[in-house]
């Protein structure tokens, strides 16, 4: 069986400031993958002055509860 449902559609994992509504981070990916995930929160860490105690919300799937 094969499924073209989705064909050349790509996954996105952004971080958004709430406050500004800015883009911190963003990772894509072909699926959805821990690497991805794990990719985007590193860029998104190294952008944290020192001592920055982000809250980070998410109702995603899986991939965000590790």
């Amino acid at each position: 069986m094969k499924y073209e449902g989705y064909i050349n559609q790509k996954c996105t994992a952004p971080i958004i400031d709430l406050f500004n509504n800015e883009a911190i981070s963003c990772s894509i990916s072909e699926r959805p993958t821990m690497p991805m995930i794990d990719d985007m929160l590193m860029k998104a860490f190294a952008r944290l002055d020192a001592g920055t105690n982000p809250v980070l919300h998410s109702d995603q799937g899986w991939q965000y509860r590790h």
